[in-house]
């Protein structure tokens, strides 16, 4: 156990020197102010999402996730493939670690555009995971494995008597593997030209879209809310920064 607590508490060691680097060179200035830029350029297309968003919470989510998982415990494709996106693509444990070497080698080898786009990313990421914490604790809503009521929202006093006030059972809303995700790749999605690179940054965090419903750990709904919020902080911090990419060229 101890030689598995080690790695770790070098990572955030590091992880807080990184980001405590990057806050200093300016990466999250004025992010919250973009994002709500961002929020107000774009309402009409979120206001349009939040309608599906709602439909889908009452007339989609149970059936479902109620479908999923008769099937989820067969090994198949789909279920190598979830975990693939459960353990590692929207995992902080993998991610994080991910990003911090890109930065790293992109500093050693020189490669300043690298460096900076995996900066840009891990800014995503953490905006990204602050975010998630603050409003997964705020809607307090029931996974559809606790019950399989998609309406199930504000369970403070349940999750209290149930000894889970803020932990697993009830932040079933966003996504946090969905939201880090998305948060990750869209900057790369965003930052490279070539169609088929676009394809695959944009195909990676489906994957974690995908198996957080299949593995019956959220609803539908939660992962589309994570979807379009990640995508929300990568293009803002992404926006924000991208001269810092073309100052190196």
């Amino acid at each position: 156990m101890s030689k598995l607590l080690k790695p770790s508490i070098f990572l955030y060691i590091l992880f807080i020197i990184m980001i405590y680097k990057l806050i200093k060179e300016g990466y999250w200035k004025n992010i919250l102010k973009k994002t709500i830029e961002e929020i107000k350029k774009n309402y009409k297309i979120l206001t349009v999402i939040l309608i599906g968003v709602i439909f889908i919470i009452f007339f989609v989510d149970s059936d479902l996730s109620r479908f999923f998982s008769k099937i989820n415990s067969k090994k198949n494709i789909f279920s190598v493939i979830s975990e693939l996106g459960n353990v590692y693509i929207g995992n902080g444990k993998f991610i994080f670690p991910f990003l911090l070497t890109g930065i790293i080698v992109g500093i050693i080898l020189n490669l300043k555009k690298i460096e900076k786009i995996f900066s840009i990313s891990l800014m995503s990421t953490s905006y990204a995971g602050l975010m998630v914490l603050l409003i997964k604790g705020v809607i307090s809503r029931e996974r559809p494995f606790v019950a399989n009521n998609p309406l199930q929202f504000f369970n403070y006093i349940k999750a209290y008597n149930a000894g889970e006030l803020f932990k697993f059972d009830y932040l079933s809303m966003p996504s946090g593997h969905t939201i880090t995700a998305f948060a990750t790749f869209i900057p790369f999605f965003l930052y490279v030209k070539n169609k088929y690179l676009k394809a695959l940054f944009l195909f990676i965090p489906s994957i974690v879209l995908f198996s957080r419903v299949y593995t019956y750990r959220h609803w539908l709904s939660d992962v589309i809310v994570g979807a379009v919020l990640g995508s929300l902080v990568a293009y803002s911090v992404y926006e924000n920064n991208k001269n810092k990419i073309i100052e190196e060229v």
